[in-house]
């Protein structure tokens, strides 16, 4: 018994160093497994990484293709003095030594008739017109025509293979798209600004120049934080193909700087408007004379006063006397609902109808008065006139 209790003992123990030597084994190739695997892994995130310079700076093939064509436009005003032109006070800070110089950026179109888009308030009514280019060419500039409504004019140099940008579409831009704005901000030539569209169909109250009349309204301008300064009046904003989506033109700053808040003129209005000063046409400005928000922005009493069914329309905030609204009957406080069958949903709508027509249509404009629905019949009227 003893002898086959010995024989099996070491049986065991045979079978036991066997069972040692095969999990060395198989701990030994698992090893080596797990060294090759790990070594590989290392060694592909240890290679080169080409990234490329589009990658890396999206922003500077946009610069390389609109920036040959953004020029600067010095003007010298026609009159002289401050109290003789408001715009004088504007600028006196930027300009001590010189009065009367006024600074502000352009882009070139057409470069073979050498047709400029720039800002209304930068040319309107001045003399002395000079274009800079990017390689310091000086060109003696003649004013085409301007819109003051629309903040928009053509001028233009002596043309021949100039460099000229590529107009795109604002319609497709989204917030928070990146753009690009170019141009002179206190006649630093060429600089370049980045920033998004903050927002779309903004409604912006520009004061008039000599702080005293109503101002205007520019209506369904695009909003940007990209810096914009005194000086960058007419550039390009773009977006990062290297097409022009608007028309720098004013900011919103409690200092005489940028803070953020810019806005643009959407390019489609601008090739709108410069198409019709370039064949001498007169620029037609549709309008009803009503200015509003959105129902969401009105205050929280106010709504409940209104007793909607919803929160779609644009509510009146003022109607402007004397125009076509205040003799049609709409009253502060109506809130619109359709003009000419089509919905209005917010405020941007009504200006977007609006101007669908033509001065002297006359449209129906459903309103929400009393708790109730009201049809007023309103016949467009030229905002120019």
């Amino acid at each position: 018994m003893r002898e086959v209790r010995g024989t099996g003992s070491s049986l065991n123990v045979l079978l036991a160093f066997l069972a040692g030597c095969v999990a060395a084994l198989i701990f030994m190739g698992l090893g080596a497994y797990l060294y090759r695997i790990t070594h590989q892994g290392i060694s592909q995130f240890t290679g080169t990484i080409h990234i490329s310079d589009t990658a890396s700076n999206p922003f500077a093939p946009a610069v390389s293709k609109v920036g040959p064509a953004v020029v600067s436009i010095e003007a010298r005003m026609k009159t002289r003095g401050e109290s003789e032109d408001p715009r004088f006070r504007l600028f006196r800070d930027l300009f001590p030594s010189e009065p009367g110089r006024v600074q502000g950026s352009g882009v070139i179109f057409d470069g073979e008739k050498g047709y400029i888009l720039t800002n209304a308030h930068v040319v309107e009514n001045m003399e002395r017109i000079t274009v800079t280019l990017i390689d310091e060419r000086k060109f003696r500039g003649k004013v085409i025509g301007t819109d003051p409504l629309s903040d928009i004019a053509v001028v233009q140099i002596a043309g021949g293979r100039l460099p000229e940008a590529v107009l795109g579409t604002a319609d497709t831009l989204q917030p928070g798209a990146w753009v690009v704005a170019m141009g002179n901000p206190f006649g630093h030539h060429n600089t370049v600004t980045v920033g998004v569209v903050s927002a779309k169909g903004r409604n912006i109250s520009v004061p008039s120049e000599d702080g005293r009349g109503r101002g205007k309204q520019l209506d369904n301008v695009i909003q940007t934080d990209a810096s914009i300064n005194p000086g960058n009046s007419g550039g390009p904003l773009c977006n990062l193909k290297g097409e022009v989506v608007g028309i720098n033109t004013a900011i919103a700053t409690p200092t005489a700087g940028s803070v953020g808040i810019g806005f643009a003129i959407p390019i489609d209005r601008a090739k709108e408007v410069a198409a019709r000063l370039v064949a001498g046409k007169k620029v037609p400005h549709p309008y009803i004379g009503v200015r509003v928000s959105s129902v969401d922005q009105v205050e929280e009493a106010e709504r409940s006063r209104l007793r909607l069914p919803d929160e779609e329309g644009a509510y009146v905030v003022e109607v402007i006397p004397g125009s076509p609204a205040a003799k049609a009957g709409l009253q502060r406080g109506d809130v619109i609902r359709e003009i000419d069958r089509q919905k209005v949903r917010a405020h941007n709508d009504v200006v977007r109808i609006v101007r669908s027509h033509k001065v002297g249509d006359e449209v129906t404009i459903v309103v929400w008065r009393n708790g109730g629905l009201k049809f007023i019949k309103v016949k467009i009227g030229d905002q120019a006139s």
